[in-house]
């Protein structure tokens, strides 16, 4: 295990403490590619367990809450920090495709006059406040990311 860069450490914890959701998944993103065995970075992460916030989580689109990035985080982290505690969230919505969630609003008669990611995600708020998105729990094991994930 190498100790990670301050200024790195520094940078990915402002990154996942901004405003913006899509900055949050694109960090804990990161942290999942490349975990930095920092017990702030850990801190951090296990905080947006509770993000419910959506946004688009990845390229090639996946749409989905934060949390569902932050749960893989989180077991990364512990991975790379040698702690064995599994993540489990309950009941969260599934993260969709773009062509995924166009046809579930579809299917629903589900609207919006925006554009582009900017209307899947708000075709998404309303499925997801219809209760009309899939849902599943997610279950990470820190073993999987000792493992090379």
């Amino acid at each position: 295990m190498t100790t990670p860069e301050p200024d790195e450490v520094t940078y990915f914890l402002a990154r996942l403490s901004s405003a913006k959701a899509q900055e949050r998944a694109t960090s804990l993103r990161s942290q999942v590619v490349r975990p930095l065995a920092d017990p702030r970075l850990l801190a951090r992460a296990e905080e947006l367990l509770a993000d419910t916030s959506l946004c688009l989580l990845e390229i090639p689109y996946l749409f989905g809450e934060v949390r569902w990035r932050a749960a893989q985080a989180v077991a990364a982290l512990r991975a790379v920090l040698g702690k064995a505690e599994r993540v489990e969230l309950r009941d969260v919505p599934v993260s969709l495709t773009a062509n995924e969630a166009l046809l579930l609003a579809e299917e629903h008669g589900v609207t919006s006059a925006r554009r582009g990611n900017e209307g899947v995600l708000e075709r998404l708020e309303q499925l997801r406040r219809l209760g009309l998105l899939p849902r599943r729990d997610i279950i990470e094991d820190p073993a999987f990311y000792r493992e090379g994930g």
